[in-house]
C-alpha cells in the first residue's frame, strides 16, 4: 500500500514537471564548482531555448549564456553554494542565435555525496519588451505633460490637484508644490465642487467637455481660458484631465473682429452707396437659378426704390414678373460667385427703371456682395450731352439751309412783287400770283423761326415768352393738325425772362409734344398754351401753362415723373427724357413747376420762371 501511494505521487509529480511553463533542468555540478551537462530537461526547456531534449543533453549552461555574461557565471555558482537558492535575470542565446531574457531561479541539493543545481528559467522578452514600451511611453507622456504649450491638470473628484505641469504652474505664478496642495477652486471660483461634479455627470454620456471661463494668478489678475476636460481612471479613482489653454490673444483679436464688424456695420448703414449680400442658389446641376437677400443697408432701398425685401427672400420672389430682367442679374452675379474675379458695370435695370454703377465681388464661397450708385441722371445727362452734339450739326445744317432758302425766297418775293405791278388788279392771275406772294412771305417767316431755334446762343438774354411760343405756333403746325382746338396766348405785355432763348423753346415744346402724345386716343383733343404773371412769396413769376385733355397721368407715376428714363409710352415711342429736361431746364432758371392731373380727364403743367425787371410791348 505505500509503495502504491509512492508511486501515484510520482506520477502527480512528473504530469506536474512535465507541463509547467517554465523551464526545469538538473545540472550536476563539476569539480571546479562549475555546472556540467544537462541530465534532465522538461518540455518548458525545448520551447525556450528552441533545442530538443536530445540536444540539451549535450550541452551544459555555459554554453546558452550569452556570452557577455558567460564570465558571471562563476560568480553565480559560488553565490548559489552559499546560499543554496537565488533568483536573477539573464540573457540565453537560442538554438536560432537570438537572446532570450529570461529569469532564473537556481537551488543547491545533494544526493549520494554529488552535488545537483535546479535551474528554473521563465521567458521574460515580451515582459520587458512591454516594461521598455511602457518607460518609453511614461518618458513620451511627461515629456508631452511638460513642454505641451497648454497648461495640463489632473484633478480628484473633489477638485484638487493631483498633476499639475510646468506651464499651468508658471502661468499661474505658483511652485508645483504649491499647487499640488491646491483646489482648483483656488484659481477659478467658477469651478466649485458641485461645477465639478457637474462635469464628471456631463463626462458619463460624452468623451470631452469644453468650457471657457476664467483663471485668477498668484498676483491676483485674471486672464480668460477654454478648459477641455476628459475623465480617466487612476488606480481605480476618477479623475478629470484638463487642459488649459489662454484665450488672451484670441479674445483681444475677437474684440478687435467685432469692433471692425460694428464700424463696418456703421459704415454700411450711413454710407451714401447702396449695399447689398446675398446667397446664390444652384440647382443639383450646379445652374445658378436664384439668389436670396441676406442684408441691405438704408441707400439699398432709397437708391432703388424697394422697400418690401425681407432677409431670406429672393430676388424672384420681390420682383415675380421680372423673368427675363431676374435671369439677366443671376447670370451676371453667378460668374463672379464662379470665379471669384470681381465685376465693375454700369447696368440699366428694367425693373426700377433706373442706371446703377455696381462693384460685385465674392465674399465667401456661394456668396456674393453688390456696392452700388444710381448713375440714372449722369446717363441722361450723357445722352442729352450727346443729343446736343446731334442737335448742334443737325442745328448748324438747318440753319445753313434755312439761309440759303431765304435767300432764294427773297428773289422768288422780289419776281412776284414786280409780277404783280404789271398785272392788272381784277384778273385770276393777279390773284395766283397774291397767293403765292403770302405763301413766301409765310414761308419767310417759318424760316426766321426756324433760324432763330437753330442759332446756338448759350448766353442769357431777355426773352418774349409770347413771341417765343408764337414761334413754336408755325414749327408745330403739321404735329397740331390732329388736335380739334388749339388755344394761343394772348398778346399781352409782361416782363422778360432771363434765358436761352433756344432753351426756353424747347422746354415749351416738349410740354406740347407730351400733350399732343397724351391725347392721341382720347375722344375729346383741345390744348390751352397760355402765360400769365403771378406773384408768389414777393416774388414774380411768369407762369407758362399748357393743358390738355389727354389720359393724365397716373398716381403712381407723379412722384418719378420728372426723373430720366421714366415713360409712360409704349416702347419705342419715348425715350423717359422730356420731363426730366423740362425739370432741369426750370431749375436751372430757377424756377419751379406746378402739376394737376387726373386719368381719364387731362393734364395741366404751369411753369413758373422768375421775372425780369426789363418789358416789351
Amino acid at each position: 500500500m505505500k509503495y502504491k501511494v509512492i508511486s501515484v505521487n510520482e506520477v502527480f509529480l512528473e504530469t506536474i514537471f512535465r507541463n509547467m511553463t517554465d523551464a526545469i533542468s538538473v545540472c550536476p555540478i563539476t569539480k571546479d564548482g562549475m555546472p556540467g551537462k544537462f541530465i534532465f530537461l522538461n518540455p518548458a526547456g525545448e520551447t525556450i531555448t528552441g533545442y530538443t531534449n536530445k540536444e540539451l543533453l549535450s550541452l551544459s549552461p555555459s554554453d546558452i549564456i550569452s556570452p557577455e555574461l558567460i564570465g558571471r557565471l562563476p560568480a553565480r555558482m559560488m553565490e548559489i553554494r552559499n546560499k543554496k537558492q537565488i533568483c536573477f535575470d539573464s540573457i540565453i542565446i537560442d538554438s536560432k542565435k537570438n537572446p532570450v531574457q529570461v529569469h532564473i531561479s537556481a537551488s543547491l541539493f545533494e544526493n549520494g555525496g554529488q552535488s545537483y543545481v535546479i535551474f528554473s528559467l521563465r521567458d521574460i522578452s515580451e515582459l520587458r519588451k512591454t516594461q521598455e514600451a511602457l518607460k518609453a511611453s511614461r518618458t513620451n507622456f511627461e515629456a508631452l505633460f511638460n513642454h505641451i504649450p497648454d497648461g495640463v491638470y489632473l484633478l480628484d473628484v473633489d477638485g484638487n490637484f493631483q498633476s499639475v505641469n510646468h506651464v499651468a504652474y508658471n502661468c499661474l505664478g505658483y511652485m508645483q508644490e504649491e499647487m499640488l496642495k491646491m483646489n482648483v477652486a483656488d484659481i477659478n471660483h467658477q469651478l466649485a465642487p458641485d461645477t465639478i461634479q457637474n462635469i464628471f455627470d456631463r463626462l458619463k454620456t460624452q468623451d470631452h467637455y469644453t468650457i471657457n471661463s476664467i483663471h485668477t494668478r498668484r498676483d491676483g489678475t485674471t486672464f480668460p481660458v477654454e478648459i477641455t476636460v476628459t475623465q480617466i481612471n487612476q488606480n481605480g479613482k476618477p479623475n478629470l484631465l484638463a487642459v488649459v489653454r489662454d484665450i488672451t490673444e484670441r479674445k483681444e483679436a475677437e474684440a478687435k473682429i467685432l469692433a471692425t464688424k460694428a464700424e463696418l456695420s456703421v459704415l454700411i448703414e450711413n454710407m451714401h452707396y447702396g449695399f447689398a449680400h446675398h446667397r446664390m442658389i444652384f440647382d443639383n446641376d450646379g445652374n445658378a437659378i436664384d439668389y436670396e437677400f441676406r442684408l441691405t443697408n438704408p441707400a439699398f432701398h432709397k437708391i432703388t426704390g424697394i422697400s418690401n425685401i425681407l432677409i431670406g427672400s429672393t430676388v424672384r420672389e420681390v420682383f415675380p414678373a421680372g423673368e427675363n430682367e431676374n435671369n439677366k442679374w443671376i447670370k451676371i452675379y453667378s460668374q463672379v460667385v464662379k470665379t471669384g474675379v470681381p465685376i465693375n458695370i454700369e447696368e440699366y435695370d428694367a425693373q426700377t427703371g433706373r442706371w446703377y454703377s455696381i462693384t460685385a465681388y465674392r465674399p465667401k464661397n456661394d456668396h456674393f456682395a453688390c456696392i452700388f450708385d444710381d448713375i440714372t441722371e449722369r446717363k441722361a445727362s450723357e445722352r442729352m450731352r450727346i443729343q446736343a452734339e446731334k442737335d448742334a450739326t443737325v442745328s448748324h445744317l438747318t440753319g445753313g439751309v434755312a439761309h440759303d432758302f431765304n435767300n432764294i425766297l427773297s428773289i422768288v418775293i422780289g419776281y412776284l412783287e414786280m409780277s404783280l405791278d404789271d398785272i392788272q388788279a381784277d384778273t385770276s392771275t393777279h390773284s395766283n400770283l397774291q397767293d403765292a406772294l403770302n405763301a413766301s412771305r409765310n414761308a419767310t417767316e417759318l424760316i426766321r423761326h426756324l433760324m432763330e431755334f437753330s442759332t446756338e446762343r448759350k448766353e442769357m438774354i431777355g426773352v418774349d415768352v409770347n413771341l417765343a411760343i408764337k414761334g413754336l405756333k408755325d414749327m408745330l403746325k403739321t404735329p397740331l393738325k390732329s388736335i380739334d382746338s388749339v388755344t394761343w396766348p394772348e398778346q399781352k405785355t409782361l416782363p422778360q425772362i432771363k434765358s436761352e432763348k433756344s432753351k426756353f423753346m424747347q422746354l415749351v415744346m416738349n410740354l406740347i409734344i407730351n400733350a399732343i402724345h397724351a391725347m392721341e386716343f382720347t375722344e375729346r383733343k383741345e390744348l390751352r398754351i397760355d402765360t400769365n404773371l403771378v406773384n408768389v412769396k414777393d416774388v414774380d413769376y411768369i407762369v407758362i401753362t399748357v393743358s390738355d385733355t389727354g389720359k393724365g397721368i397716373p398716381e403712381e407715376v407723379k412722384n418719378t415723373m420728372f426723373k430720366p428714363y421714366i415713360t409712360t409710352k409704349p416702347e419705342g415711342k419715348g425715350t423717359g427724357l422730356g420731363l426730366f429736361v423740362v425739370d432741369t431746364t426750370v431749375k436751372e432758371h430757377g424756377g419751379f413747376i406746378e402739376c394737376d392731373s387726373e386719368v381719364g380727364i387731362g393734364t395741366t403743367f404751369k411753369i413758373y420762371l422768375p421775372a425780369s425787371t426789363e418789358t416789351v410791348e
